[in-house]
């Protein structure tokens, strides 16, 4: 069965520099989505969509926790995350910003 996480913030109300506001995020996620739904098998159950201020950080936690919960070694799970990242210098290692 093939389970799809999409992620997708224009819009964080923390960061107010008119740079920081995106543009196509969530757009290039249900973009995606429409895809994978009309050549692939997905179904729209099997899918789930955080947008904007919906993608916390706890949402994000808690979608991450059901999927855990249900996947089995027969199922496929893609993340598409779209939104602003960073990188730790310490580690050198990227990270998602949630809103």
């Amino acid at each position: 069965m093939n389970h799809l996480l999409i992620i997708g913030i224009d819009s964080y109300p923390k960061f107010s520099k008119p740079g920081d506001r995106l543009t196509t995020c969530v757009k290039d996620v249900t973009d995606f989505k429409y895809v994978l739904l009309e050549k692939y098998e997905f179904d729209r159950e099997n899918i789930v969509e955080l947008f904007d201020a919906n993608a916390t950080n706890i949402n994000i936690q808690k979608a991450l926790e059901k999927y855990a919960q249900i996947l089995d070694k027969n199922s496929n799970l893609i993340i598409y995350f779209s939104g602003h990242g960073g990188l730790r210098k310490s580690t050198q290692k990227g990270y998602w910003i949630p809103t």
